[in-house]
């Protein structure tokens, strides 16, 4: 089983380029499998960011297969890679994490510059209420 970085002090390392959102969005995942017959299955992205995500999925692909990815809300597709499976990474369970081929900001059908935005506006009124400033002074 493949084993995730840790950090100097024995936590894990985080080794996302970025925030994962998360979403409910219908995917259709096709690849050839080891026989060269291609396969189809119905999947549900529930975490995502620009560069990926996890997708919820009753069979899947080896790790580091190349998948094709069509959003059925939006008909886009998008080219990705298998990093982990239920079998090869503790923690990943019904489903596997794919890395987009493409970075796409687009592709999952939500806006994650906003959600993105969102979430550092909420860090910041975290930060600020925990130093004891009153929000009502930025009105």
């Amino acid at each position: 089983m493949a084993r995730r970085g840790t950090s100097p002090d024995g936590t894990k390392a985080e080794r996302r380029k970025a925030q994962r959102f998360p979403v409910t969005v219908p995917i259709e995942v096709s690849w050839r499998g080891s026989d060269g017959i291609a396969i189809k299955e119905q999947a549900i992205a529930r975490q995502v960011n620009a560069n990926g995500g996890q997708l919820e999925m009753s069979s899947y692909p080896d790790v580091g297969n190349r998948i094709t990815l069509t959003n059925f809300l939006s008909a886009e597709t998008a080219e990705a890679r298998v990093l982990a499976t239920p079998h090869s990474r503790e923690g990943v369970s019904h489903g596997i994490v794919v890395e987009l081929i493409i970075s796409s900001e687009s592709f999952w059908g939500v806006n994650l510059q906003v959600k993105k935005a969102s979430v550092e506006l909420q860090k910041l009124e975290d930060s600020l209420r925990s130093e004891g400033i009153d929000l009502r002074v930025f009105e």
